[in-house]
């Protein structure tokens, strides 16, 4: 499933703690706490601020230094988890 963060947000129940350069996501609904690395992080904050899903691309090759095919397939591949995971829900 491919989706877009245009129409994503965090889902409900869901808490943050910023622990150093990672991004914990306690989801009280499940009991279970997700640790975001820093390319995850930087997704999630796309998702957060409703940036597009090439912006976060963008932001990705910039800050860790690696191709735009290479941050796009991690984009997608995060999104993806972050779906199956049900971290996100669409907006209403």
């Amino acid at each position: 499933m491919t989706i877009s963060t245009d129409d994503l947000r965090a889902r409900d129940g869901l808490a943050f703690e910023q622990v150093e350069e990672e991004l914990l996501i306690l989801d009280e609904r499940n009991q279970k706490i997700h640790q975001l690395n820093p390319t995850a992080r930087a997704v999630w904050r796309g998702i957060e601020n409703g940036s597009a899903i090439d912006n976060i691309v963008s932001e990705i090759v910039k800050t860790f230094d690696v191709t735009q095919e290479v941050a796009s397939q991690d984009v997608k591949r995060i999104l993806n988890e972050f779906n199956s995971l049900n971290l996100v829900e669409k907006k209403t």
